[in-house]
C-alpha cells in the first residue's frame, strides 16, 4: 500500500475522533446547558418525564428542552415550575401554585 495513502487515511481518522469528542463534550455539561438557558432566569413548566430525561417546555417561547432528571431537584414532578438560577434548577413554588389555582379556576367555571 501506499505510504502517503495510509498517512491520509490515518490523519482524516484523528480529524474524525476529535470532532466526535469536540461534540460530545458540546453537547454534555453545565456549559452547554447554561447556553442553552443562555444564563437567564428563564422559567419551564416539566412537561413529563421520559425515563432519566425531563422534558421541559419554556414558558416564554415555548421551546422544549431535554435534560437529565438528575439536575433537578429531588420533589419536582410534572407541571411544576421550574426557574434556572446560580446553574441550577430550583421549583417555583409559588408561581406552581398560581397557575395549579388559574387553571382549577378556568375548569369550574367551565363546568357551572
Amino acid at each position: 500500500m501506499n505510504i502517503d495513502f495510509l498517512e491520509n487515511l490515518q490523519d482524516a481518522i484523528e480529524k474524525t475522533i476529535e470532532i466526535t469528542n469536540e461534540r460530545k463534550t458540546n453537547l454534555q455539561g453545565a456549559d452547554t446547558l447554561e447556553e442553552k438557558l443562555n444564563l437567564k432566569n428563564e422559567k419551564y413548566t416539566i412537561d413529563r418525564f421520559e425515563g432519566d430525561v425531563a422534558v421541559l417546555e419554556n414558558r416564554e417561547n415555548g421551546e422544549m428542552l431535554n435534560i437529565d432528571r438528575k439536575k433537578l431537584p429531588k420533589d419536582a414532578k410534572e407541571s411544576d415550575i421550574l426557574k434556572f438560577s446560580n446553574g441550577k434548577f430550583e421549583v417555583d413554588k409559588e408561581e406552581t401554585k398560581t397557575i395549579e389555582e388559574r387553571i382549577i379556576d378556568k375548569a369550574n367555571r367551565i363546568w357551572k
